[in-house]
């Protein structure tokens, strides 16, 4: 507004306009981050008196509510990543998403969507869990998977690592350390005994029969034997001398 007076230069009065002034009851609403599970909002104000949406405090610049949500997250895995199992080995393998699971579509293993048959899927975020059977016939190597939400695809990795049977061929080393006994040393080893050795062995051992079989009571008796015995023994070797002798003249 504009106005003039002798006394003063022109003048210019600018007319301020508030929301409170024009009618409004204005409420803010702060800023929230957005979520792969929950959608966000910019900071906006709203009237509860005319039911719109602004930009700013003085309800200068009116919006729309689709112009105050902020999209959610691409999901990511947040459990299950990187896990291994070994081939044919019938394990489970669970994988977790953190997007909604309202949100839940279908789950892709290396790019394809697999039947719902081979996996279940629960509530905590999104928890998708392979069964043992569909596991146990991965092929060996790196795999993909992909629980598939509205927010986006969250994408794990899993390794099927080779089986392994436990047992070894024994080493060249091992083998070359088992020999069998040569011929010469069996020969060398083994000797008929003489007949000498032989008739004293015969008269030794018939003596120690008649030691054990004789009764231990510490009778007269008993020593009277021993000493027949030890006679017999003598008698025994000194033949085997004097025949020893007829055979070297």
């Amino acid at each position: 507004m504009t106005f003039e007076n002798s006394a003063f230069e022109s003048q210019t009065k600018e007319n301020v306009r508030t929301a409170e002034n024009a009618g409004h009851d204005m409420e803010k609403v702060e800023k929230q981050a957005a979520t792969a599970a929950k959608e966000g909002n910019s900071t906006y104000w709203f009237c509860d008196k005319c039911n719109k949406y602004f930009s700013d405090e003085e309800a200068e610049n009116e919006i729309k509510k689709e112009d105050t949500v902020l999209a959610k997250l691409a999901p990511v895995i947040i459990k299950g990543d990187g896990a291994t199992v070994t081939a044919g080995a019938k394990n489970a393998l669970s994988f977790t998403s953190d997007a909604a699971y309202r949100d839940f579509i279908r789950v892709e293993v290396d790019g394809k969507t697999i039947d719902e048959s081979n996996y279940t899927v629960e509530s905590g975020s999104i928890i998708v869990t392979l069964k043992e059977d569909y596991v146990a016939g991965f092929s060996k190597g790196e795999h993909t998977l992909g629980i598939v939400s509205e927010s986006g695809t969250a994408t794990a990795h899993f390794t099927v690592n080779e089986k392994t049977t436990g047992t070894q061929e024994p080493s060249e080393d091992t083998t070359g350390t088992t020999q069998e006994p040569s011929e010469d040393d069996t020969t060398s080893t083994t000797q008929e005994p003489s007949e000498d050795t032989t008739s004293i062995t015969q008269e030794t051992s018939t003596m120690d029969k008649a030691t054990q079989s004789s009764p231990k009571t510490g009778d007269s008796t008993d020593l009277q034997l021993y000493v027949i015995l030890m006679i017999v023994s003598i008698v025994g070797v000194a033949g085997i001398c004097v025949k020893k002798r007829f055979k070297t003249h």
